[in-house]
């Protein structure tokens, strides 16, 4: 027993040393994977700031918040990015809107130096919303809204403070409530960012070169669908981005611009019920009630309706698009047979089901015509141009009920990058916990 004791207690503290020079191993190995978080257009990296202690804590990697210049395009953003980005094979990087192409432009740039990247809300076709922008049409919404808000209360001679106020609890005038309720769309329509946003829009240049390039390292992807009214969400966050609250909130009631809308919707109904009842109570009074339910009324149904609209034709949510197919068709050579309304209609001189062949010939002829897409979005990109057909249909995770302001607090994209981290089939080389 004697002799005994001194070997089991060297076993015991054999067994502790080696449990410990394991886990040192797996952590120092955990520890050299960088996990380099870029963020979108216009953002900073405070976007992340509840990643960043999960990352350094739970997993035990060493996260970077990336900060670079937004302005000049994709090309020279990847070019400041890179200069915080040190060149590692272990580097995960994970970008959100912009960040996600800096991020397949940062492999292109430095093979070897990238081990899996992970988009997140990222317009991989491009988005809609900046051709709007910088067509001018995201503009010329603003200013539709203004007229149709103000319509009523400029004709009862009511000011905005009186109607806007006591809603939304601060002094507005009606292009501010219009500046409001588009939210980042409204923030963005400076003469500014130009670069980036013209590769950022569908069907530029610079997303052609990047989409034929063949990705070399693996990739996931998560895309973000809002749920109903994604404008006004999208509102609500912005409002909330630009007074943040504590860095922790996982989250937040992105309902609200939609309750103070419907409100506000409620005061233009109430308006216009008003002066269609007065109409008729005085006939020498009846041009001016009249007139005036018209006008508070445009400011019900622009709030009621056209606003959604609005918004998802800049998103590109709802759209018409133009498109072709090929038919075979017989063409009439020569006889008594052909069909001359059919001329007048098509351009071709088509042949009669009854004519001799012989008069006739096949031919093909491209025909155009027009669909209308409608399609979810995260406020900002639609669902189709957040998907990037390089990555494997595995790969691809969504969250739902997230909008493109919320890609750094919201439970569904915790969630999905939870999901992306813990994947154990290891060709994306994440390293679990």
């Amino acid at each position: 027993m004697i002799l005994s004791l001194p070997f089991f207690q060297l076993d015991k503290v054999g067994l502790v040393l080696f449990v410990f020079a394991l886990l040192t191993v797996l952590l120092a190995e955990a520890q050299d994977r960088p996990a380099h978080w870029i963020h979108g257009l216009g953002d900073t990296s405070s976007v992340w700031r509840l990643y960043d202690p999960l990352f350094r804590g739970e997993r035990r990697m060493n996260s970077n918040l990336v900060d670079y210049n937004t302005s000049f395009g994709v090309l020279i953003s990847t070019r400041d990015a890179s200069r915080v980005m040190p060149g590692d094979p272990n580097n995960y990087l994970i970008g959100h809107s912009m960040g996600g192409l800096v991020a397949r432009q940062y492999e292109i740039n430095n093979p070897g130096d990238a081990n899996a990247i992970l988009t997140i809300g990222t317009p991989h076709e491009g988005a809609w919303i900046a051709n709007n922008i910088l067509n001018g049409n995201a503009r010329n919404a603003l200013i539709f809204a203004e007229k149709e808000l103000k319509a009523g209360p400029l004709y009862s001679g009511i000011t905005p403070g009186s109607i806007l106020y006591p809603i939304f609890g601060m002094n507005l005038t009606f292009s501010l409530l219009a500046d409001l309720i588009f939210g980042n769309i409204a923030d963005n329509l400076e003469e500014t960012q130009v670069d980036s946003k013209r590769d950022l829009s569908v069907g530029s240049n610079y997303l052609a070169t990047l989409n034929s390039t063949t990705r070399t390292v693996a990739m996931a992807n998560i895309v973000c669908e809002e749920n109903d009214r994604p404008g006004l969400r999208m509102a609500q966050a912005a409002r909330k981005n630009h007074n943040p609250e504590d860095a922790s909130l996982h989250s937040y009631d992105d309902a609200v611009m939609i309750n103070l809308v419907e409100k506000l919707e409620i005061a233009y109904k109430v308006k216009r019920t008003y002066h269609e009842v007065l109409r008729f109570t005085n006939i020498f009074m009846y041009p001016y009630h009249n007139e005036a339910a018209k006008r508070w009324g445009r400011g019900e149904d622009y709030l009621d309706d056209k606003f959604d609209a609005e918004y998802n034709d800049l998103v590109g949510a709802t759209r018409t698009e133009t498109r072709s197919r090929t038919e075979w068709v017989q063409v009439c050579i020569g006889g008594d047979g052909c069909l001359d309304d059919m001329k007048r209609t098509t351009g071709i001189q088509l042949c009669k089901p009854s004519l001799d062949p012989v008069n006739c010939e096949w031919v093909q002829r491209t025909v155009y015509y027009t669909v209308t897409i409608s399609e979810p979005s995260d406020g900002l990109v639609t669902a189709g141009s957040q998907h990037y057909d390089a990555v494997p249909v595995d790969r691809v995770y969504r969250a739902i009920g997230a909008n493109h302001l919320e890609a750094g607090n919201h439970p569904e994209v915790t969630g999905r990058i939870n999901d992306v981290f813990d994947r154990r089939t290891d060709d994306l080389g994440i390293l679990v916990r």
